[in-house]
């Protein structure tokens, strides 16, 4: 009886050491809609197919290039609290940024680097938003 006990308090202890390891979203805070978020990715250009079938860009969709933040591990997005259409996310990998053209100058030498920025959760809206939740009114660090 106690060897069973034993094993199952290892069999505990290995299986939260693995989701701590593994990054499990739900043991960080989540994202929120309300106000603005904090967040740290590898900074990404991503060529997104669009028009007119918004499909594959080698078949002859328009390229819609864009700058997207990407997590790892993936981050969670709680549900608004004020009840609007602005879904939770459980597992969020990418974000587009919504960025001014000056903008996309200063992060282009950082492409491919982990960046810290700042900014409000938007959800998806339109064909033109390729990710389920974008990151407008960008700020760099600490601005």
């Amino acid at each position: 009886m106690e060897i069973a006990l034993r094993r199952l308090s290892l069999h505990a202890i290995a299986i939260v050491a693995a989701l701590v390891a593994a990054g499990t979203p739900c043991l960080a805070a989540c994202l929120s809609y309300t106000g603005r978020v904090q967040v740290t990715g590898t900074l990404l250009r991503i060529v997104f197919p669009g028009p007119p079938g918004c499909e594959s860009v080698t078949r002859g969709d328009a390229p819609e290039p864009y700058f997207v933040l990407r997590f790892n591990p993936p981050v969670c997005v709680d549900r608004d609290p004020a009840g609007n259409d602005k879904q939770g996310i459980a597992r969020l990998r990418d974000m587009q940024l919504m960025l001014k053209p000056e903008q996309y100058a200063r992060l282009r030498p950082r492409l491919g680097r982990r960046i810290r920025l700042s900014g409000v959760l938007v959800p998806a809206s339109t064909g033109h938003h390729h990710t389920p939740i974008m990151l407008s009114d960008v700020r760099f660090g600490t601005e």
